[in-house]
Protein backbone atom coordinates (compact mmCIF):
# COMPACT_ATOMS: atom_id res chain seq x y z
CA UNK A 1 0.00 0.00 0.00
CA UNK A 2 1.29 3.03 -0.97
CA UNK A 3 1.78 5.83 2.34
CA UNK A 4 -0.64 7.85 1.53
CA UNK A 5 -3.54 5.89 1.03
CA UNK A 6 -4.38 5.70 5.21
CA UNK A 7 -3.72 9.67 5.36
CA UNK A 8 -0.32 9.00 6.85
CA UNK A 9 -1.04 7.72 9.71
CA UNK A 10 0.65 4.14 9.57
CA UNK A 11 3.18 5.03 11.94
CA UNK A 12 6.04 2.58 10.95
CA UNK A 13 5.51 4.18 6.97
CA UNK A 14 8.81 6.58 7.43
CA UNK A 15 7.39 10.03 6.20
CA UNK A 16 7.38 13.54 7.30
CA UNK A 17 5.02 14.99 9.48
CA UNK A 18 4.34 17.62 6.76
CA UNK A 19 3.47 15.30 4.32
CA UNK A 20 1.20 12.96 6.67
CA UNK A 21 -0.56 16.10 6.91
CA UNK A 22 -1.17 17.22 3.51
CA UNK A 23 -1.89 13.34 2.67
CA UNK A 24 -4.68 13.35 5.57
CA UNK A 25 -6.23 17.08 4.30
CA UNK A 26 -6.05 15.77 0.43
CA UNK A 27 -7.92 12.39 1.66
CA UNK A 28 -10.25 14.27 3.32
CA UNK A 29 -10.90 16.54 0.32
CA UNK A 30 -11.86 13.39 -1.79
CA UNK A 31 -13.97 11.96 0.70
CA UNK A 32 -15.98 15.10 0.88
CA UNK A 33 -16.34 15.65 -3.11
CA UNK A 34 -17.15 11.88 -3.36
CA UNK A 35 -20.36 12.34 -1.09
CA UNK A 36 -20.99 15.63 -2.92
CA UNK A 37 -20.67 13.84 -6.01
CA UNK A 38 -22.92 10.93 -4.97
CA UNK A 39 -25.49 12.92 -3.87
CA UNK A 40 -25.45 15.05 -6.73
CA UNK A 41 -25.71 11.54 -9.25
CA UNK A 42 -28.42 10.84 -7.21
CA UNK A 43 -30.51 13.71 -7.72
CA UNK A 44 -29.43 14.04 -11.24
CA UNK A 45 -30.77 10.22 -11.87
CA UNK A 46 -33.89 11.13 -9.90
CA UNK A 47 -34.93 14.05 -12.27
CA UNK A 48 -34.24 12.33 -14.83
CA UNK A 49 -36.11 10.01 -14.25
CA UNK A 50 -39.35 12.33 -13.48
CA UNK A 51 -39.47 14.37 -16.64
CA UNK A 52 -40.95 12.15 -19.53
CA UNK A 53 -38.81 14.30 -22.47
CA UNK A 54 -35.55 13.35 -20.39
CA UNK A 55 -36.82 9.79 -20.04
CA UNK A 56 -37.29 9.59 -23.97
CA UNK A 57 -33.78 11.09 -24.55
CA UNK A 58 -31.94 8.83 -22.53
CA UNK A 59 -33.25 5.96 -24.95
CA UNK A 60 -30.57 7.37 -27.65
CA UNK A 61 -27.65 6.09 -27.31
CA UNK A 62 -24.73 7.96 -26.16
CA UNK A 63 -27.31 10.40 -23.93
CA UNK A 64 -27.65 9.60 -20.22
CA UNK A 65 -29.09 11.66 -17.80
CA UNK A 66 -26.37 14.94 -17.43
CA UNK A 67 -26.89 14.96 -21.61
CA UNK A 68 -30.82 14.51 -21.59
CA UNK A 69 -31.61 17.53 -18.52
CA UNK A 70 -29.03 19.77 -20.13
CA UNK A 71 -31.21 19.31 -23.54
CA UNK A 72 -34.44 19.67 -21.59
CA UNK A 73 -33.26 22.57 -20.09
CA UNK A 74 -31.15 24.55 -22.43
CA UNK A 75 -32.35 23.76 -25.86
CA UNK A 76 -35.75 25.39 -27.91
CA UNK A 77 -38.62 23.96 -28.11
CA UNK A 78 -38.71 21.09 -30.37
CA UNK A 79 -41.47 22.91 -32.32
CA UNK A 80 -39.09 25.16 -33.73
CA UNK A 81 -37.19 22.78 -35.43
CA UNK A 82 -38.78 20.74 -38.59
CA UNK A 83 -37.15 17.44 -38.29
CA UNK A 84 -33.95 16.03 -35.90
CA UNK A 85 -31.45 16.96 -38.62
CA UNK A 86 -32.51 20.68 -37.97
CA UNK A 87 -32.30 20.32 -34.43
CA UNK A 88 -28.87 18.64 -33.91
CA UNK A 89 -27.30 21.59 -37.23
CA UNK A 90 -28.82 24.21 -34.93
CA UNK A 91 -27.66 23.09 -32.10
CA UNK A 92 -24.10 22.39 -33.32
CA UNK A 93 -24.53 18.34 -33.56
CA UNK A 94 -23.63 17.01 -36.87
CA UNK A 95 -25.16 13.88 -38.16
CA UNK A 96 -23.15 13.75 -41.18
CA UNK A 97 -19.09 13.72 -41.05
CA UNK A 98 -17.01 14.85 -39.07
CA UNK A 99 -15.27 18.01 -39.40
CA UNK A 100 -11.84 16.16 -38.79
CA UNK A 101 -12.65 13.71 -41.53
CA UNK A 102 -13.66 16.36 -43.96
CA UNK A 103 -11.00 18.53 -43.20
CA UNK A 104 -8.26 15.61 -44.23
CA UNK A 105 -9.80 14.83 -47.74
Amino acid sequence: MAPCHDGGRDESADLPDLVRDICSALLNQIDQLSSRLAALKKTIDTLSKQAATSRRLQTMPGVGPIAALAIETFAPPMEAFKCGRDFAAGSGWSLGRSRAAASND
